[in-house]
């Protein structure tokens, strides 16, 4: 019993250090990096409201970009910023990094609400 305890315990770790799709209803935390979001993908469920947690670990300004929500976010390097998001409808969202060239580098993703 403890050894398909610690198996299960261990696959969901291997899952998220994966980059899977990062789902929650309290707290989403990003990484923005040269130039990524980590996890690039997001699933939430409708008319939840959540927190995302933005940490720049990169060596320049990024930001966070979801037109359809009115949402940017900017965080300078070493730095973490906090918004709240929602409650949204269901549907597929862009987020993309604004700084000139970033999302061409592809600094994007998709937030999906379901």
């Amino acid at each position: 019993m403890r050894c398909a305890l610690a198996a299960g315990l261990l696959l969901g770790v291997v899952i998220a250090a994966c980059g899977g799709p990062a789902s929650t209803t309290g707290t989403i935390k990003l990484t923005l990096s040269e130039f990524k979001y980590s996890p690039s993908t997001i699933d939430l469920a409708a008319g939840e409201k959540t927190t995302l947690e933005l940490r720049n670990s990169g060596t320049v300004e990024h930001d966070l970009i979801i037109d359809a929500a009115g949402l940017k976010v900017s965080v300078q390097p070493g730095k973490t910023a906090t918004r709240n998001l929602g409650p949204l409808s269901s549907g597929s969202y862009e987020i993309y990094c604004s700084v000139a060239g970033h999302k061409e580098s592809g600094m994007k993703g998709h937030l999906t609400v379901k």
